[in-house]
């Protein structure tokens, strides 16, 4: 039997590459600090969100030779914004790899739920299955980002990512951009949903992560880390900007997974 191992999660928000109102945030600005802070955190897991082409360039770049990155955009071909997930080269073998468009078709790139509230964008999550090495199992990855208008078309997303969280003693971590504080219905009832298989929010209780660039006095929490794994060392990497500059809009969670 292999000794127990601790695997570092991080979610983390980009923030779109192109926004015009960004000014000094745009991530030209912003890219120097993101390389830092994921330099000293080393996750061993990124589920990012909001990465753009742009982004993911710079991504390449910065995390090439030490992380594989994965992932495609959210439209009809595969391109524009999407949900970059990494990998730490040296700690798993990449067993397999999938997208899944939250929708009624999820096989076909840009679909959207249908008779609800979803707004124009299509929504998909990146689902990897991975041996981590010196491990006697293996350790299911996924990483989403769930609509930011309609609280019906998150539920029904929450539905569909429930189909990935039902197997019995594989280690599994979701990550993501849920759109939806801890109070709301759409958290309630997928907490309801998972918690009885043995799943927890590793992010409870450490703060809020969405700022918009220190708008709010209070950061919202719609940043989270699920697992059915047991966590240590969860943190809500709250960094202050400098010239006015911050990481993103959100602040990025950690948590420490142990196998």
């Amino acid at each position: 039997m292999s000794e127990h191992k601790t695997v570092r999660v991080m979610s983390f928000n980009l923030r779109v590459a192109d926004g015009a109102a960004d000014g000094n945030n745009c991530f030209t600005n912003r890219a120097p600090r993101i390389g830092a802070l994921l330099t000293s955190e080393a996750p061993d897991l990124i589920g990012f969100q909001e990465a753009t082409a742009f982004s993911r360039a710079y991504l390449e770049e910065r995390l090439g030779a030490d992380y594989l990155l994965l992932g495609c955009g959210r439209d009809r071909d595969c391109c524009g914004e999407g949900c970059t997930v990494a990998i730490r080269r040296e700690r798993f073998a990449l067993l397999s790899f999938e997208t899944v468009w939250l929708s009624e078709t999820p096989e076909a790139p840009g679909s959207r739920l249908t008779d609800c509230d979803q707004s124009v964008y299509p929504r998909l999550s990146h689902i990897l299955m991975l041996r981590p090495y010196g491990y006697d199992g293996e350790l299911r990855f996924i990483n989403t980002h769930l609509d930011h208008m309609g609280d019906t078309a998150r539920k029904r997303e929450l539905r569909i990512l429930e189909r990935y969280l039902q197997e019995p003693g594989l280690p599994t971590v979701l990550t993501g951009d849920f759109n939806a504080t801890p109070e709301s219905e759409t958290i309630r009832d997928f907490e309801a949903d998972i918690k009885p298989l043995g799943w927890h929010d590793a992010t409870e209780g450490i703060g809020g992560t969405f700022h918009g660039y220190g708008c709010f006095a209070e950061p919202k929490k719609i940043d989270y880390i699920y697992t059915n794994c047991r966590t240590e060392n969860s943190r809500v990497l709250v960094r202050p900007p400098q010239d006015g500059v911050y990481d993103s809009d959100h602040y990025a969670v950690v948590t420490d997974l142990i196998l």
